[in-house]
Protein backbone atom coordinates (compact mmCIF):
# COMPACT_ATOMS: atom_id res chain seq x y z
CA UNK A 1 0.00 0.00 0.00
CA UNK A 2 1.47 3.69 -1.15
CA UNK A 3 1.88 6.67 1.46
CA UNK A 4 -1.02 8.36 -0.44
CA UNK A 5 -3.32 5.39 0.33
CA UNK A 6 -2.51 4.75 3.73
CA UNK A 7 -2.80 8.65 3.48
CA UNK A 8 -6.43 8.31 2.30
CA UNK A 9 -7.48 5.59 4.82
CA UNK A 10 -7.11 7.33 7.71
CA UNK A 11 -8.69 10.50 6.02
CA UNK A 12 -11.76 8.15 5.57
CA UNK A 13 -11.85 6.93 8.96
CA UNK A 14 -11.70 10.41 10.22
CA UNK A 15 -14.48 12.21 7.75
CA UNK A 16 -16.75 9.43 7.53
CA UNK A 17 -18.37 9.00 11.02
CA UNK A 18 -19.07 12.48 10.94
CA UNK A 19 -20.94 12.04 7.50
CA UNK A 20 -22.91 8.88 8.47
CA UNK A 21 -23.89 11.00 11.94
CA UNK A 22 -25.05 13.86 9.44
CA UNK A 23 -27.08 11.32 7.37
CA UNK A 24 -28.75 9.90 10.01
CA UNK A 25 -29.53 13.51 11.45
CA UNK A 26 -31.31 14.44 8.39
CA UNK A 27 -33.21 10.73 8.31
CA UNK A 28 -31.44 9.09 5.54
CA UNK A 29 -31.42 6.02 7.40
CA UNK A 30 -29.71 3.63 4.55
CA UNK A 31 -26.94 6.41 3.31
CA UNK A 32 -25.39 6.52 7.12
CA UNK A 33 -25.71 2.51 7.14
CA UNK A 34 -23.57 2.33 3.94
CA UNK A 35 -21.12 4.65 4.89
CA UNK A 36 -20.73 2.93 8.43
CA UNK A 37 -20.71 -0.38 5.85
CA UNK A 38 -17.51 1.83 4.29
CA UNK A 39 -16.00 1.89 7.43
CA UNK A 40 -16.31 -1.28 8.09
CA UNK A 41 -15.03 -2.71 4.92
CA UNK A 42 -11.31 -0.23 6.10
CA UNK A 43 -11.90 -1.64 9.16
CA UNK A 44 -13.95 -5.02 10.24
CA UNK A 45 -13.45 -4.33 13.98
CA UNK A 46 -14.46 -0.65 14.64
CA UNK A 47 -17.00 -0.67 17.43
CA UNK A 48 -18.12 2.70 16.98
CA UNK A 49 -19.21 2.02 12.71
CA UNK A 50 -20.76 -1.73 14.23
CA UNK A 51 -22.86 0.24 17.33
CA UNK A 52 -23.68 3.10 15.03
CA UNK A 53 -24.82 0.96 11.87
CA UNK A 54 -26.72 -1.63 14.44
CA UNK A 55 -28.40 1.72 15.70
CA UNK A 56 -29.50 2.91 12.44
CA UNK A 57 -31.01 -0.59 11.22
CA UNK A 58 -32.61 -1.07 14.55
CA UNK A 59 -34.48 2.34 13.46
CA UNK A 60 -35.23 1.12 10.23
CA UNK A 61 -36.81 -2.29 12.24
CA UNK A 62 -34.12 -4.61 10.31
CA UNK A 63 -33.49 -6.84 13.37
CA UNK A 64 -31.88 -9.70 12.42
CA UNK A 65 -28.89 -7.38 10.56
CA UNK A 66 -28.79 -5.32 13.51
CA UNK A 67 -28.49 -8.22 16.08
CA UNK A 68 -25.62 -9.27 13.92
CA UNK A 69 -23.53 -5.99 14.33
CA UNK A 70 -24.93 -6.23 17.80
CA UNK A 71 -23.35 -10.00 17.89
CA UNK A 72 -20.27 -8.87 16.44
CA UNK A 73 -19.69 -6.08 19.15
CA UNK A 74 -20.32 -8.28 21.76
CA UNK A 75 -17.34 -10.73 20.68
CA UNK A 76 -15.18 -7.62 20.37
CA UNK A 77 -16.27 -6.17 23.72
CA UNK A 78 -18.12 -8.05 26.20
CA UNK A 79 -18.20 -5.41 29.07
CA UNK A 80 -20.40 -2.76 27.28
CA UNK A 81 -24.25 -2.47 28.74
CA UNK A 82 -25.30 -0.29 26.10
CA UNK A 83 -24.31 -3.15 23.58
CA UNK A 84 -26.67 -5.91 25.54
CA UNK A 85 -29.64 -3.20 26.13
CA UNK A 86 -29.91 -2.74 22.67
CA UNK A 87 -29.21 -6.37 21.20
CA UNK A 88 -32.46 -7.18 24.18
CA UNK A 89 -34.76 -4.81 22.64
CA UNK A 90 -33.92 -6.47 19.31
CA UNK A 91 -34.02 -9.85 20.48
CA UNK A 92 -37.38 -8.52 22.55
CA UNK A 93 -39.00 -7.67 18.90
CA UNK A 94 -38.00 -10.83 17.49
CA UNK A 95 -39.80 -12.38 20.06
CA UNK A 96 -37.03 -13.84 21.40
CA UNK A 97 -38.02 -13.15 25.68
CA UNK A 98 -35.68 -15.16 26.75
CA UNK A 99 -32.37 -14.31 25.47
CA UNK A 100 -33.71 -10.42 25.60
CA UNK A 101 -34.41 -10.72 29.23
CA UNK A 102 -30.71 -12.65 29.69
CA UNK A 103 -29.28 -9.39 27.83
CA UNK A 104 -31.27 -7.07 29.50
CA UNK A 105 -30.13 -8.18 32.88
CA UNK A 106 -26.39 -8.55 31.61
CA UNK A 107 -26.45 -4.96 30.84
CA UNK A 108 -27.85 -4.03 34.14
CA UNK A 109 -25.13 -6.07 35.92
CA UNK A 110 -22.55 -4.19 33.67
CA UNK A 111 -23.63 -1.09 34.32
CA UNK A 112 -23.52 -1.61 38.11
CA UNK A 113 -20.02 -2.97 37.85
CA UNK A 114 -19.22 -0.01 35.64
CA UNK A 115 -20.74 2.05 39.03
CA UNK A 116 -18.90 0.97 41.38
CA UNK A 117 -15.48 0.42 40.15
CA UNK A 118 -15.12 3.86 39.47
CA UNK A 119 -12.66 5.98 41.25
CA UNK A 120 -13.08 9.22 43.11
CA UNK A 121 -9.95 11.45 42.70
CA UNK A 122 -10.59 13.66 45.74
CA UNK A 123 -11.46 11.21 47.96
CA UNK A 124 -8.42 8.74 47.01
CA UNK A 125 -10.49 5.79 47.01
CA UNK A 126 -13.67 3.95 45.05
CA UNK A 127 -17.25 3.81 44.97
CA UNK A 128 -17.07 -0.06 45.96
CA UNK A 129 -14.30 1.18 48.49
CA UNK A 130 -17.49 4.26 49.93
CA UNK A 131 -19.93 1.09 49.64
CA UNK A 132 -18.36 -1.43 51.75
CA UNK A 133 -16.96 1.26 54.27
CA UNK A 134 -21.17 2.50 54.20
CA UNK A 135 -22.10 -1.37 55.06
CA UNK A 136 -19.61 -1.07 57.89
CA UNK A 137 -20.68 1.96 59.69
Amino acid sequence: MTQHQVDERQRLRRVLPEKAIALAMQNRWQEAVDVNRTLLKLDPNDEDALYSRALLLVDQSRWADAEADLNRLTELEATDGDTYHVRSDVEKQQGQTELATQDCLRAVNLWQESLTDLTIPAAGGSVKSEISDWGNQ
